[in-house]
């Protein structure tokens, strides 16, 4: 599976046009979802550091997915609210989604 160009930095951690626009894009959709609001306008961060682990305000998110970059082989933002694609998934061995002993379940409240 390839990777969506806006969720690379480059080889420098540059940060491209397309790195910019996807977590802005990435932030637009986690304020969108109602729990954002239940979750005192905070999420989890993503980064490649927190790995949806920690919740954080957004301006710290977009600073450290902009410092750190997105987690590996999360491709679809499931704890954010998104759902997977109706397609047949290719699964990777050792992706975040290869099996369920590795993929974490997060009670999206706590």
């Amino acid at each position: 599976m390839n990777i969506p160009e806006y969720r690379k930095l480059d080889a420098n951690k540059g940060w491209t046009n397309e790195f910019i626009e996807g977590v802005y894009e990435f932030l637009q959709f986690a304020i969108s979802q109602e729990k954002f609001q239940l979750q005192a306008e905070k999420i989890r961060c993503l980064c490649n550091k927190c790995k949806c682990k920690v919740f954080k305000f957004l301006d710290q998110v977009d600073y450290d997915l902009c410092e750190q970059g997105f987690m590996s082989n999360y491709y679809w933002w499931t704890n954010h609210s998104e759902e997977f694609p109706q397609f047949p998934l290719m699964v990777v061995e050792g992706s975040y989604y290869g099996s369920d002993e590795q993929q974490e379940k997060f009670n999206l409240y706590e």
